[in-house]
């Protein structure tokens, strides 16, 4: 279990902090992504010790991945006022498959390390 959640801080860590580099925004959609990428990505990284848990624990991580893009929706449209009519539909199609592939990756990554 340290291993899971060691890896999953440092890989949530890097990409937040890619993406306040990267971003203009105002702290509250800062606050918003953060929140975000904690529920679709480090919660679901706790049951994933190998590439193959993303998929023999697919339904708790597929429910905990979708609840972490619809915070990420509904938080941006709560702090930011504007609201497309594709962006769910958009960030459902890149964010779910993204943030399993980054599981997977993490997996492989926890995988590699345990073994020693």
């Amino acid at each position: 279990m340290k291993v899971r959640v060691v890896v999953a801080t440092a890989i949530t860590g890097v990409l937040l902090a890619a993406y306040l580099m990267l971003s203009g925004a105002p702290p509250r959609v800062h606050f918003v992504a953060g929140a975000a990428l904690v529920v679709a990505f480090w919660i679901p990284a706790l049951l994933v010790d190998r590439p193959t848990d993303v998929w023999a624990r697919r339904w708790r991580v597929l429910a905990l991945v979708s609840l972490g893009v619809v915070t990420l929706d509904v938080g941006s449209t709560m702090t930011t006022g504007k609201k497309e009519f594709l962006d769910a539909p958009a960030l459902f199609a890149v964010g779910i498959p993204a943030m399993i592939a980054l599981l997977a990756l993490h997996g492989l990554v926890v995988h590699r390390a345990a073994r020693r």
